[in-house]
């Protein structure tokens, strides 16, 4: 690998150098010499191929999918759905459980605020 080819890798992430430091851990005075010298280890050009793949991974798996939606959107004339604005969303047999246990402990301590309320007389005033 040559500083070119090690350039085109960090620009394809969107890297600096500086990046490639926190990312790897090594001294930025060691890149420094392998840019200077123009040797780099072999497993550099390795890690930078693998997080390039990850990345173009990561842009058709997430990103593209997101896009289109958004772009289907516009064309509706719609805003693309968020997580709360969802439709006809199924909920799974916990969620339902897990909502009904928190409408019933909503109740139950609306209901015990109501009883304390009736229990505790008003605060007398002393002239």
């Amino acid at each position: 690998m040559d500083v070119g080819q090690f350039r085109e890798y960090m620009s394809k992430l969107g890297w600096e150098k500086g990046d490639f430091v926190r990312a790897t851990g090594i001294g930025g005075s060691t890149i420094y010499q392998w840019v200077h010298r123009n040797q780099f280890p072999a497993w550099v050009e390795k890690h930078l191929q693998v997080l390039v793949l990850l990345s173009q991974l990561h842009h058709d798996a997430v990103v593209a999918p997101r896009e289109v939606r958004i772009e289907k959107a516009r064309k509706r004339k719609e805003p693309p759905r968020g997580k709360k604005e969802r439709r006809n969303v199924k909920l799974s047999p916990h969620q339902i459980l897990y909502k009904e246990m928190k409408q019933r402990f909503w109740e139950e301590y609306q209901e015990k605020l109501k009883t304390l309320e009736r229990k505790t007389p008003p605060p007398t005033q002393t002239p």
